[in-house]
């Protein structure tokens, strides 16, 4: 199970910057005929993403009526809501740590270099994406060849950090510039075999399985940690700042752990690693302050 929210900020009064990183204000009020479009967006995604099998989507939208007066101005292609900005307001109408990723969507009433995109996620580990519907008109007029085109671009984004923490990888845009043809403005093939492991080319074979095993919500809260055998290695920062987990058994497949892997896990008390191990990177585990045995 994967929950994922839409959060439409309908009104938007801040300081800003355009593509060409020219100062602007940014002030925009959303029509309710905008916000019906991206309710059909959201519901479209949740669509595509059920028919595939990987996993069971669980898509919500909720509307945000409180104005946001902040953006993230250091981008060199434009403002956009980082998830410093989007939390504080989102935190006051929804639980964050009911979901997976978080998919922000307004107008900023500016051109910017991107339509969609998807920055650090929020501290607890939920991926955070932003769409300017500004920059992709067509996406708030109903018209846009494939509605959840953006939203599964970008999500595909986190799941790229999400491929690296098992020690898999993949290159979404050189999938597509170097293996996929655009059919009607879209990749929707591409972004299709990304999700079910079966790309074309070398840039990698998309998400692998094990990823769909451990949401961030998953992750958030287990306290025991066995590495699947689908785990080659443990990504940087893989499990950076997991509160909860207290044991981690570490077998033969996996190689490598690298920096900072456990960094900031306080309730780790005991880490289990078999031979198969080669290198443990810096501060792999760092400011684990429960920590009271390591077995290699």
């Amino acid at each position: 199970d994967w929950y994922f929210l839409f959060t439409i900020f309908k009104n938007v009064d801040a300081d800003g910057k355009d593509k060409d990183g020219k100062a602007v204000h940014v002030k925009y009020s959303m029509s309710q005929n905008e916000v019906d479009i991206v309710r059909d967006n959201a519901e479209q995604f949740d669509e595509y993403l059920n028919q595939l099998g990987v996993m069971r989507a669980h898509v919500e939208v909720v509307e945000i009526d409180e104005t946001l007066t902040e953006l993230y101005n250091d981008y060199s292609g434009g403002s956009f809501i980082g998830q410093e900005q989007a939390a504080p307001l989102l935190e006051k109408k929804v639980d964050l740590d009911r979901y997976d990723h978080v998919t922000c969507v307004a107008n900023l009433n500016i051109r910017t270099s991107y339509g969609g995109i998807t920055s650090s996620a929020f501290e607890n580990g939920s991926g955070h994406s932003c769409i300017n519907c500004a920059a992709v008109p067509r996406w708030t007029k109903g018209t846009y060849p494939w509605s959840p085109g953006y939203p599964v671009h970008e999500f595909l984004h986190f799941m790229e950090r999400m491929d690296k923490r098992w020690g898999n990888e993949f290159n979404m845009h050189t999938m597509m510039e170097d293996f996929y043809e655009r059919v009607d403005g879209e990749f929707e093939a591409c972004y299709t075999d990304i999700l079910l492991n079966r790309a074309k080319g070398t840039a990698g074979t998309g998400v692998a399985p094990i990823v769909w095993q451990y949401p961030p919500h998953v992750l958030r809260t287990m306290t025991e940690l066995t590495v699947p055998a689908g785990a080659a290695s443990i990504g940087e920062w893989a499990f950076t700042n997991r509160t909860a987990l207290a044991r981690v058994t570490i077998p033969g497949n996996v190689t490598s752990i690298g920096d900072s892997a456990f960094y900031n896990c306080t309730s780790l008390k005991e880490a289990t690693a078999s031979s198969g191990l080669a290198s443990i990177g810096q501060w792999a585990f760092g400011e684990c302050t429960e920590l009271t045995r390591v077995s290699l």
